[in-house]
């Protein structure tokens, strides 16, 4: 089975071959494997076989290349005795975000669910909004995001987005905030964690307190004083378990207490505007789930468990990605099966129609 580089001497044909379309195109040469096959394969060699000089030749699966499939191997899609099976479907992303201030976006459809939890990790909050998900977002993340924890598998987020989303303004025009990256700044990042250590004490979970809601100057170490949000003494990685009641307290209490907090904040944590002209509202994310959806017999039960998941009056915009499979059969035998004529509610017909047997 030869492979080709993708150039312009070598004709495109869509029946004979699969592209692989990757963001170069490879060099002009003729890729090979020419190695021994009926030797057994070590994995454990692969790093010494990458790194010498003389090592197997690999292909390089960053650049673009053409894989031309042998005739007998091909299948003719238009023959009359083929036919499609588009299935089996896998859930491979999904992202929601919140319609209104608050965490929307991490609420269940059901008011009690023993199964339920979240984490909160402030302390790594500085992530990045993965640059492959920003399109799905709806809005431009950068200098927006906050990386707050974990709803059961899916990523929680806080969006900074401004004060007219919530009257209604569309995703489309929330424009960059400043700076460099898909997070919020380190300041802005600090101001953010006040205010959840702030919410905490105000809902007395735990063993949280804030003995200032606003330390100065605002450091990571004020920080450590002023509350255990982040660890205990010198720990920096504490996980904060939320129940679902407490997680729709925390909620509740993100769209009673914002205006309140921020409007107490000194002058200058709101001299950029960034409190005052924006809010926090929730973003949840998971991808590479690969979940089997779609099955032909659990229908209702999935219908169930999507309504159940998310209440979706306040959620107002999802992404989500499918992955699905694309086969075609060759039919061995055609069977002709009577047409009949059934009566179904009344005036409804439903039509029999021959159908293939497939081997």
């Amino acid at each position: 089975m030869p492979i080709f580089p993708a150039n312009g001497d070598v004709e495109m044909r869509v029946d004979d071959a699969l592209l692989f379309d990757f963001e170069e195109e490879v060099a002009e040469e003729v890729l090979a494997d020419e190695g021994d096959h009926d030797v057994p394969f070590d994995v454990t060699e692969v790093p010494q076989q990458l790194e010498a000089v003389d090592g197997h030749h690999q292909a390089d699966v960053n650049r673009r290349h053409r894989l031309e499939v042998d005739g007998e191997y091909v299948v003719n899609i238009h023959g009359a005795n083929v036919v499609a099976r588009v299935a089996p479907h896998y859930l491979d992303f999904v992202l929601y975000v919140g319609s209104r201030r608050g965490l929307d976006a991490a609420l269940p459809n059901v008011d009690v669910d023993h199964t339920w939890s979240a984490k909160l990790k402030l302390n790594l909050g500085y992530r990045q909004w993965p640059e492959s998900r920003q399109g799905a977002l709806g809005f431009d993340p950068k200098g927006r995001m906050m990386y707050v924890g974990n709803r059961l598998e899916e990523q929680l987020w806080i969006a900074m987005l401004p004060n007219e989303y919530l009257e209604g303004a569309e995703l489309r025009r929330v424009v960059e905030m400043e700076g460099t990256g898909r997070a919020v700044s380190t300041q802005h990042r600090y101001m953010l964690t006040m205010f959840v250590a702030y919410v905490l004490d105000e809902m007395r979970h735990e063993d949280i307190t804030c003995i200032t809601p606003y330390p100065e100057p605002l450091t990571l170490e004020s920080i450590k004083e002023s509350t255990e949000i982040l660890g205990r003494f010198n720990e920096n990685n504490r996980e904060i378990t939320l129940r679902l009641n407490n997680m729709r307290e925390l909620h509740r209490q993100f769209m009673n207490l914002w205006e309140r907090w921020v409007n107490g904040a000194p002058a200058s944590w709101k001299r950029d505007g960034f409190l005052t002209d924006n809010s926090p509202v929730g973003v949840c994310m998971l991808y590479g789930q690969n979940q089997p959806i779609m099955v032909a017999t659990a229908m209702e039960e999935e219908k169930r468990n999507w309504d159940r998941d998310r209440n979706y009056r306040h959620i107002s915009h999802m992404s989500f990605s499918l992955a699905t499979h694309l086969s075609y059969l060759d039919v061995q035998e055609w069977e002709d099966i009577p047409i009949r004529y059934e009566a179904l509610w009344g005036s409804n017909l439903l039509l029999g129609r021959a159908l293939p047997t497939l081997i």
